[in-house]
């Protein structure tokens, strides 16, 4: 068997945990943010009522209080349980680029500046990032790590229109 047929976690595919313990020599764990930010499918620019597999997120670890104090508790609860991880901050809850340039430095500059994270993590729908953003999420990564999830959950365009997704194979391509 060659390096090339299983990672170390024993998968026929290159997992992000083995990503991140090749590349960046630590596990990496993410810090569950919730932002407030909402959804082109939730606030009725596309739809309303959300995809059918949305659950607003998963802040149910620390809640939705200052995000100061939501990292402050999702620090306090990874390095509990894995004291030499790598932090991420990680905006999972709506579609973490779903508002004005403006807004979005004002929520993720903190981020930028606190030196016990790592990164952050964002995710988005296609339809909620264009060049601009792009440009900005590639200012705020000369500073610190930054991946962004962006959401397909299926290619079928028939399945998105019955899971209420709002966009298409195509726009996500795009």
């Amino acid at each position: 068997m060659n390096e090339f047929e299983f990672s170390f976690d024993n998968k026929r595919y290159h997992t992000l945990n083995f990503y991140n313990k090749t590349n960046f020599s630590a596990r990496v764990e993410k810090a569950v943010i919730n932002a407030g930010f909402t959804c082109p499918n939730r606030d009725g620019k596309v739809s309303v009522g959300g995809c059918t597999f949305c659950d607003n997120g998963s802040n149910y670890f620390c809640g939705d209080g200052e995000l100061s104090q939501q990292l402050d508790c999702e620090i306090k609860r990874i390095h509990a349980k894995r004291p030499n991880s790598k932090i991420v901050a990680y905006f999972q809850s709506g579609s973490n680029t779903y508002a004005d340039i403006s807004k979005l430095r004002e929520i993720y500059q903190p981020f930028l500046d606190d030196e016990r994270l790592f990164g952050l993590s964002i995710a988005t729908r296609a339809d909620c990032i264009d060049e601009n953003i792009i440009n900005l999420l590639k200012e705020f990564n000369k500073k610190i790590y930054v991946c962004v999830e962006l959401g397909l959950q299926t290619s079928n365009d028939k399945i998105g229109k019955l899971l209420n997704k709002g966009y298409t194979k195509e726009q996500f391509t795009k």
